[in-house]
Formats: C-alpha cells, structure tokens, sequence
C-alpha cells in the first residue's frame, strides 16, 4: 500500500510530517504524482510548480520507504525520467496517454475551458520505450492498459509492473467478485501470451524479441 500526494503540495509540507503522515497509516512507500497538464485546465488549479525537482530530491533524500514517481496521463520523457533517478525516485510510472484524459474531463467540469489540451501527453508505449532506454530504475506501464496482450507487450518493452485504474473501477462498482473476475482474465491471458511467445516466467518475457510495426508495412 502507497500514499499518494501531488508534486505541487510537497512545498506545503516539510519532510518529516510526509513521512509520518506515511508511517502513520502504514503504508509500504509513497507515490507523487505529475498532474501538471490537468492542474492549468482546472479553474481553480495550481499553477505553481516552482521547485518541484527540489521538493522531490530533499523527500527522496530523506524518506526511509520508496518514492514512486507518476505521471498522470500524459506520459514521462526521457530528459525527465534521467532527472527522477538522479533525484533518487525507487521507481517510474509512466502513466501515458492513451488511458482516461483528465485534461478531457476538466474541460466537461468547465464548460468555459478550452479543449486546446485533450489530447496532450506521450502514449504509454512510446513513454515505456523512452524511459526505458534511458533509465535502470523498475518501470511501471499504465494509461490505457486493458488486457492480457497489452500487459505482456509492456513487461517485454522493460516495464516491472503494469498498472490499472478505469477497469477496475467499472468492476468495482458492480461488484468485488467482477474485480476478481477481471484480475484472472488479465492474469490467465497473460500467461496464455507467455506460452504462444515461448516465455517460461518474467524474466524470459522481458528477454522476448520484439518486432517493429513498421517492418511489416505493405
């Protein structure tokens, strides 16, 4: 279990009381998350994100748990990603575009926003890549993620982790049993993937060849 708090709000808070507000409720870590694209769309949104990179480094510098860095629907670059691990970041979730745009539902909560950024971020896939390329840290791939196939893809570009959200939510409000349900589709067709690429466990899935679209291209 993780706590969560945005980038903006760590200059808010010294370092010692997000540690204990984490010790407190027992949790495992805490993940910060980058909403930077869907703060300007709110009308009351914080547009301050002076020292972040900062505030970021001094809780990393002195937190006894892991810090996971986020993203929130518009994806993570590679110049960034190399500033998180200098930082100390345990972990990346690229959190790309592709999944629910909360640029797209500020602009329904203010009828007088400009939809100008709905479709703003870097697609998971080309996200993992980027920052797979030019970090060593644990990857997680979310924003958009639905299936089995889509899970395996991600682990075999270098993700350690994938993530969901909207999915589980949907279930969630049926019942707990669909979230179960859900979670063993996904788990059973990620194993009937590994078994048609030929990979035996995880690890011989992240060592799976990968072929570009493009290569076959009429």
């Amino acid at each position: 279990m993780f706590g969560n708090i945005g980038a903006t709000q760590l200059s808010e808070l010294n370092t010692e009381t997000i540690i204990n507000m984490v010790q407190t409720i027992g949790a495992d870590g805490l993940v910060i998350h980058l909403n930077a694209a869907q703060e300007m769309c709110q009308p009351e949104g914080d547009t301050d994100w002076r020292n972040v990179y900062f505030n970021i480094q001094r809780v990393c510098a002195q937190s006894p748990f892991p810090i996971i860095v986020k993203e929130s629907g518009c994806g993570i670059d590679a110049e960034t990603a190399r500033n998180l691990a200098s930082a100390g970041v345990a972990c990346i979730d690229v959190a790309g575009a592709g999944g629910t745009s909360f640029t797209k539902v500020e602009a329904y909560r203010d009828k007088q926003n400009s939809q100008t950024f709905d479709e703003w971020g870097i697609p998971t896939a080309e996200s993992l890549k980027r920052c797979r390329q030019s970090v060593d840290l644990p990857l997680i791939a979310s924003g958009g993620m639905r299936t089995g196939i889509e899970c395996a893809k991600a682990i075999a570009m270098g993700a350690s982790l994938v993530g969901f959200a909207l999915p589980l939510l949907q279930a969630a409000i049926r019942s707990h049993c669909d979230v179960v349900s859900y979670l063993l589709q996904i788990a059973n067709d990620l194993k009937k993937t590994m078994l048609l690429v030929g990979a035996k466990d995880i690890a011989a899935l992240k060592q799976v060849a990968l072929l570009q679209l493009s290569s076959y291209a009429i």
